[in-house]
């Protein structure tokens, strides 16, 4: 009797241990790492890892063998600054969008540093907000609007320095998505309204410049053409009068010809006479 009660209760034993390993057993997503930390040390699984990619969440208040699990993406993820109220640096007011990609680089200093991801992306936002507030407060919003990409750059260089002690890395330039006026005063579309009206008078100016070039040009045509034309003539009335004169001088050759042919034909006719 006492044989059957223990092989029962060992039986039972067994079929709960299999029971808890197969409600706590875990196999991380490709696409994730799982922290897990006990009481000695903490480990990381996932795709690739040393300790592979499964292991058992024993429930903390368990001692000894209990754990704690913090799960990180292994992609890429974004994190958006929508209508973030911001000022340059002469205090005038506007809104932007800001866009950006990390990625973790190093789980375990991430999960020392918070309980999970979504306070990891709390600290992420604070971390991108003040890098924006900053440099935004040190530009002219003129130059806010003309130079987005080199501030893009700016953004991903400050929040670079900042990410390190959480374990995180940019995965590429910050984007700037847009820049717009506030509720208050219309500090943007009055300086757009200025820039149009430049770019309107600049290509007044342009286009009446390439006018007056043309009629110029055309100007300066007609006179290489009417020169070139005058000398044209000038050159036909020069070699017409040289052949005019040639011509002359050939008949005034001829005359004499004739006329010293007739004296010496005078002279041979009187000589025969006498």
């Amino acid at each position: 009797m006492l044989i059957m009660i223990a092989a029962a209760a060992v039986l039972g034993l067994l079929t709960l241990a299999l029971f808890l390993a197969f409600i706590w057993r875990r196999v991380v997503p490709t696409n994730m790492v799982h922290i897990v930390q006990s009481s000695k040390k903490t480990v990381s699984y996932g795709r690739g890892r040393a300790d592979g990619n499964t292991y058992y969440e024993i429930p903390s208040f368990i001692p000894i063998f209990g754990v704690t699990v913090t799960q990180f993406p292994e992609s890429i993820f974004d994190i958006s600054l929508r209508d973030y109220e911001a000022y340059d640096t002469g205090r005038l007011p506007f809104v932007v969008d800001i866009k950006a990609f990390f990625r973790i680089a190093d789980s375990q200093i991430a999960a020392q540093r918070v309980a999970n991801f979504t306070e990891l992306q709390g600290q992420l936002m604070g971390v991108l907000q003040g890098a924006v507030r900053g440099i935004l407060g040190n530009n002219k919003l003129e130059n806010i609007m003309q130079d987005r990409s080199n501030l893009g750059e700016m953004f991903t260089k400050e929040v670079n320095d900042q990410l390190q002690e959480w374990g995180v890395t940019t995965a590429k330039m910050i984007e700037f998505m847009d820049i717009r006026d506030s509720n208050g005063p219309q500090v943007i579309q009055n300086m757009m309204a200025k820039e149009k009206s430049r770019i309107e008078k600049e290509s007044r100016v342009t286009v009446a410049d390439n006018i007056r070039e043309a009629e110029m040009k055309e100007i300066e045509a007609k006179r290489e053409i009417a020169l070139t034309r005058t000398q044209a003539e000038q050159q036909v009335g020069i070699r017409e009068a040289e052949a005019a004169k040639e011509v002359g001088i050939a008949k005034e050759k001829s005359n004499q010809q004739v006329q010293t042919e007739a004296k010496r034909s005078e002279e041979r006719r009187v000589g025969k006479e006498c």
